[in-house]
């Protein structure tokens, strides 16, 4: 996936190829990933979401990249339905309290 990363510079610098065909503009932009090159159409209002874990963001993708885009943090409880968050609370508070009856730490 690093590769794919890296060959989103050119999506972040808008380096389009733009074309003109029967008097309509259409903007490409050429993704390359590893030997591979493709042009690919891009419309008017395209907005560009990646994700990545965490760690691995921080750990092996370029500081720049990083910096390019407004980061979310997003873990499991922001998945669930509120009648899921709840019944993963109460789960939650019921296998700590096993624990601690077990003695088991956190």
């Amino acid at each position: 996936l690093d590769d794919i990363y890296e060959s989103l510079y050119d999506v972040l610098n808008q380096r389009y190829v733009v074309r003109t065909t029967g008097g309509r503009k259409r903007r490409s932009l050429r993704l390359a990933i590893g030997a591979r090159s493709q042009l690919c159409p891009v419309e008017d209002g395209f907005r560009l979401i990646v994700v990545v874990d965490k760690e691995h963001a921080y750990a092996d993708l370029d500081l720049p990249l990083l910096n390019r885009f407004e980061k979310f943090l997003m873990g499991p409880q922001q998945l669930l339905s509120p009648v899921q968050a709840d019944a993963s609370a109460q789960l939650d508070e019921w296998m700590r309290a096993v624990a601690t009856e077990g003695g088991l730490q956190d």
